[in-house]
């Protein structure tokens, strides 16, 4: 195996709490975004026809997660949390309920709804750090 050399042009570890607090600022309107595309898109599963409060008839099948527009309104913009935490939040009363599904007065059981998850696998932090990390050494 041939010697190689690496180079470090900008080593400065002191800087990468810095830079991954910028990184994480950068991606919070990103990932923002794809949550509140993934609580309007049709794909959560739903086994039968409801009236939306709204008025709405919703057939079975794939639907959003948008009644009255309440919860969607809910999501925070996000903040930064010290210089490696990035926390959203929604704050409709019901959120948790339908992230994690609930029973209904019958006790039936609700599916729950996670729009978290799939927002987080087409935008993953990884790859947006990975473009964005030279960025912040400027």
């Amino acid at each position: 195996m041939a010697n190689r050399r690496v180079r470090f042009e900008e080593w400065a570890p002191e800087k990468y709490p810095q830079r991954i607090a910028q990184c994480l600022e950068q991606y919070r309107p990103v990932i923002g975004q794809q949550f509140q595309k993934e609580i309007t898109t049709e794909q959560f599963n739903w086994p039968n026809a409801t009236r939306r409060r709204s008025g709405q008839l919703v057939p079975a099948g794939k639907r959003d997660i948008v009644d009255l527009g309440n919860f969607l309104r809910s999501q925070t913009p996000g903040q930064l949390v010290g210089l490696k935490k990035l926390q959203f939040e929604w704050t409709a009363a019901y959120a948790l309920a339908i992230f994690l599904g609930y029973y209904t007065k019958g006790f039936q059981k609700e599916k729950a709804r996670d729009w978290v998850t799939p927002a987080l696998q087409k935008q993953p932090m990884q790859v947006f750090f990975a473009k964005n990390w030279k960025k912040t050494a400027q």
